[in-house]
C-alpha cells in the first residue's frame, strides 16, 4: 500500500511501485514473475537487502544525526544505499557484510585520526589524536560512540552521545552485555554549529573494531 509523503506517494499501488531517486519521482511495474528465485545472485540480492536494512532499523538514531543534510527523502534511505553499494563482499557462493566499511554517519568535520580501541572486561577505552590546525574541527565536539552487534531478531545497539569532547583525547564507556560480536564506531558531532541540518554537523564515522 502507498503512502503519502508531502506530494509524492512511497510504496505499492495495483501493478506500480512508487518512490523517490533524489529529486525525481518514480513510478515502476512490479515484475509479472520472478524467474529462478533460488538463484545464488537473488539469494545474495535478498541477504543484502536483509542485513542492511536491519543494522539500518537498529542504529536508526544514529543514523538520524550521522546522515543529516541528506538530499534524499530520509536519512536512513541515504545509509541503506551506501551499505548496498560499498560494504558487501564475496565469501564463496555467498555475499558477507564488511563492518569495517561501513559508514554510520558522512559529514564534513575532520574525521578521528589516530583512534584505538582497547578492552578490558566490560569496559572499553577509546583513544584519539588531536588534528593539525584547520578550519574542519572544533576542540567542542562531541565524540559520539556507536555500538552495533547481529544478535536478535533485530540486531541490537546503543549510542553514547555524551561520552567526551575533541579535546579530552580519550572516553571510557561501559560494554553492554552482549552474545555475539560488537561492532563499535565513533564519529564527532557539533550540535549548532550549522543553523537546521548540515553536513557541516558531522564528520565520517571511523570503525573501532569489534569486541567479541
Amino acid at each position: 500500500m502507498a503512502k503519502k509523503k508531502g506530494n509524492s506517494l512511497s510504496g505499492s499501488i495495483g501493478n506500480t511501485v512508487h518512490y523517490r531517486l533524489g529529486d525525481k519521482e518514480i513510478v515502476r511495474s512490479k515484475p509479472s514473475h520472478v524467474n529462478d528465485p533460488e538463484t545464488p545472485a537473488q539469494m545474495n540480492h535478498r541477504k543484502k537487502i536483509r542485513l542492511s536494512s536491519r543494522i539500518i532499523k537498529a542504529m536508526a538514531p544514529m543514523i538520524k544525526i550521522g546522515y543529516q543534510g541528506t538530499l534524499m527523502d530520509q536519512p536512513g534511505n541515504e545509509a541503506r544505499s551506501y551499505i548496498l553499494k560499498n560494504t558487501f563482499e564475496k565469501s564463496g557462493d555467498t555475499v558477507e557484510l564488511n563492518y569495517s566499511k561501513v559508514l554510520i554517519a558522512r559529514g564534513e568535520l575532520r574525521q578521528p585520526d589516530g583512534y584505538t580501541l582497547e578492552v578490558n572486561e566490560n569496559v572499553a577505552i577509546i583513544k584519539w589524536l588531536m588534528p593539525s590546525k584547520g578550519y574542519d574541527w572544533f576542540a567542542d565536539d562531541k565524540v559520539m560512540i556507536g555500538m552495533y552487534s547481529e544478535e536478535g531478531r533485530e540486531g541490537f545497539a546503543k549510542l553514547i552521545s555524551n561520552a567526551a569532547l575533541r579535546k579530552d583525547l580519550n572516553a571510557v564507556v561501559q560494554v553492554p552485555p552482549h552474545k555475539m560480536p560488537l561492532h563499535v564506531w565513533m564519529f564527532y558531532y557539533a550540535p549548532g554549529f550549522v543553523v537546521g541540518e548540515s553536513q557541516r554537523n558531522v564528520s565520517n564515522s571511523v570503525y573501532l573494531g569489534k569486541i567479541e
